[in-house]
């Protein structure tokens, strides 16, 4: 529903935008009643016939505007003006002037057969706006008005779209449609401009490319319209060459088309298009430079046809490629910033406006005179609805900016109350750990073994440390303190002074396979075998042996060489743990809650273990539990912490 109300909301901003450009348009075109009577045409494929064999040949009628498609032919047009059709004008009465659009038609000849001299003179965009006898924004020749009705005849040579439209006017009628047409050309033309402005102007705060292109478009379309609409032929220097114009005219038709293209593929390519439709944007894109090498090889006509037809195909593929778009359907990141329905109804509406000047230049369907700027109202038309679009666009994305940050803001606020909270712990386990050792350390050297219950209190008080010792490392390991500090040492020591120093040492059978050396932390290696043995000792099966093995296998393959813990023990009261969690923090197996503990033995023990660079599975079977410890002999600083990060 959101995608329809601003579906609805951009096309009514449109229509404002294009309103009063629509209104004027309209009065210029309508409101002028010219002197042609009669109008027909005939096509001559050798372009070898003279005016009197045209005339013997049979012509084809029309009204309003020939559309006779590209081609190399000649055309040739003839109209039948009645004088008296219109009212005689108060500034120069007995003379007509005949106008001819649009103005990138190449060479037009015009012949008057009543006259001594049929030619009455060339127009075209190869004969240099300077020659021409009257200035203004269209084709322009003077001629005597008479009083009974007579045939002109026009022969037309292009390699443009060949349509042309001709009307002969009094002076007083021409000069006020001038005026008019003037007046609706240069509010399309600042229109045009505007969106070139705003454009450039978006991409210079925003850095997008999407808004550069948009300026890019939009410049493209401003300079080919100026050309097409009759604009550079009034501003045309009269030291440059007539050529020049006519090869600026066909090759922004080309850039105009290219940027609209590129423009299309950046906005589209936000929404997760398919396969095919990359492929054919990659395609498209070697096709603007296919047509630029043709107007540079001198193919005019084959290049301004693929144009033309690129125009007509173009917003179907688009419309296409964004029906099936995953973006909305299946999105593989963040949603677009842009719903369905409006998209697809933005491009639905650039396809129709566009039908009709690109049906018409490519001679399937007749014309009109207002078909003859059909492009120009199709470019400020979609200038105008994408404009919207992407405004409405950039303030989503101001929207969702302002969220990001505030989500960014409140991020950092918790970090740093999160912070502030560790560091309390911290403080607070620091103070408890200095008071407490100290009297329990006190207590353990004062208190006398062999009275009753001696035994039971010293190791609780052993237990009591043990969990100090183990709230402090797993702070130090999170805050990332615990820096393995490798040197040469004797594996087999460390194991011996760990049994040794554990709650039960006459319960563990130690098999060491020779002497066993590494490159490892002494100290942490001890708080990892001292918390194994601990371990063992909680939860094997009451009063039965523990078997701990240490070995060196033989490396094989790309494996390095690494020292290889092994703790086996029978299964107590609390029977076999859950291997997929026995070494998170703070994880005890219901049954083990009868005995004491924190839950952060065997997650100590895991982070340790990936610091000084190794390894710890647990393999419960259905006779014993067994922890296998892999340290390697080389173990590398930067490796370790490097996984500890991860």
């Amino acid at each position: 529903m959101a995608g329809l109300l601003a579906l609805r909301r951009l096309w009514l901003a449109v229509l404002l935008l294009l309103m009063p450009g629509w209104v004027l348009a309209n009065h210029a075109w309508n409101v002028s009643h010219d002197q042609v009577v009669e109008r027909a045409w005939l096509e001559d494929p050798s372009g070898q016939l003279t005016l009197e064999q045209v005339r013997q040949l049979p012509t084809q009628p029309f009204t309003g505007v020939l559309s006779a498609g590209f081609g190399h032919s000649v055309i040739w047009v003839r109209l039948r003006i009645d004088p008296q059709s219109q009212p005689l004008g108060k500034h120069e009465p007995d003379r007509s002037v005949l106008r001819i659009r649009p103005v990138y038609l190449d060479e037009v000849q015009v012949f008057d057969p009543s006259r001594s001299e049929p030619l009455l003179g060339v127009v075209g965009d190869h004969i240099h706006p300077r020659e021409a006898e009257l200035d203004g924004l269209d084709f322009a020749i003077s001629m005597d008005r008479g009083t009974a009705p007579r045939d002109l005849w026009l022969r037309l040579k292009s390699s443009s779209t060949r349509q042309l439209h001709a009307q002969v006017f009094s002076f007083d009628e021409w000069e006020r449609t001038s005026l008019m047409q003037q007046l609706v050309f240069s509010v399309y033309v600042a229109l045009i401009s505007m969106f070139a402005i705003w454009g450039i102007t978006a991409w210079l705060f925003s850095r997008e490319r999407l808004m550069v292109a948009f300026g890019l478009k939009q410049f493209a379309a401003l300079v080919f319209s100026l050309a097409a609409l009759g604009y550079l032929r009034v501003f045309w220097p009269a030291s440059w060459p007539a050529a020049w114009l006519h090869q600026l005219t066909s090759a922004f038709s080309v850039l105009a088309v290219s940027a609209a293209l590129v423009f299309h593929i950046l906005f589209t390519s936000e929404f997760q298009l398919r396969r095919w439709v990359k492929v054919w944007y990659a395609l498209a894109l070697w096709l603007q430079l296919l047509k630029l090498g043709l107007l540079a090889a001198g193919q005019t006509v084959l290049a301004l046809q693929i144009n033309m037809t690129e125009v007509l195909i173009y917003p179907v593929l688009f419309l296409l490629a964004l029906v099936s778009a995953r973006a909305w359907a299946e999105p593989a990141g963040p949603p677009p910033l842009l719903n369905r329905p409006l998209v697809i109804g933005i491009y639905t509406l650039v396809w129709l406006a566009m039908l009709g000047p690109a049906l018409t230049g490519l001679a399937l369907r007749a014309g009109s005179e207002t078909s003859l700027y059909f492009v120009q109202t199709h470019g400020l038309f979609t200038a105008g609805l994408l404009l919207i679009a992407l405004q409405y666009r950039q303030r989503l994305c101001v929207n969702q900016q302002r969220q990001t940050d505030m989500a960014l803001e409140r991020s950092r606020f918790q970090a740093q109350q999160e912070r502030q909270a560790r560091q309390d712990q911290e403080r607070l386990l620091e103070m408890l750990t200095h008071e407490l050792k100290t009297p329990l350390a006190t207590m353990n050297l004062r208190l006398n073994a062999q009275a009753s219950g001696g035994q039971d209190i010293k190791r609780a008080i052993r237990e009591m440390s043990e969990v100090i010792n183990r709230c402090v490392q797993s702070s130090q390991l999170e805050d990332k303190r615990l820096i393995p500090m490798p040197r040469s040492c004797s594996v087999a020591d460390v194991l011996r002074d760990a049994v040794a120093s554990c709650p039960q040492p006459e319960r563990a059978r130690v098999l060491i396979d020779g002497p066993v050396w590494a490159e490892t932390d002494p100290q942490l290696l001890l708080v990892v075998i001292s918390n194994l043995l601990d371990n063992a000792c909680k939860y094997a099966e009451p009063d039965s042996q523990f078997e701990v093995s240490l070995s060196r296998p033989p490396a094989s393959g790309q494996v390095s060489e690494s020292v290889l813990l092994a703790i086996k023990n029978l299964p107590g009261t609390a029977g076999r743990p859950d291997p997929a969690k026995l070494f998170e923090k703070y994880y005890r197996s219901p049954q083990a809650q009868r005995q004491s503990g924190t839950g952060l033995g065997l997650y100590l023990v895991r982070h340790l273990v990936q610091l000084l660079g190794g390894s710890i599975r647990c393999e419960p079977d259905e006779a014993y539990v067994s922890f296998l410890v892999r340290i390697p002999c080389h173990a590398l600083q930067s490796q370790a912490i490097a996984k500890v990060g991860a």
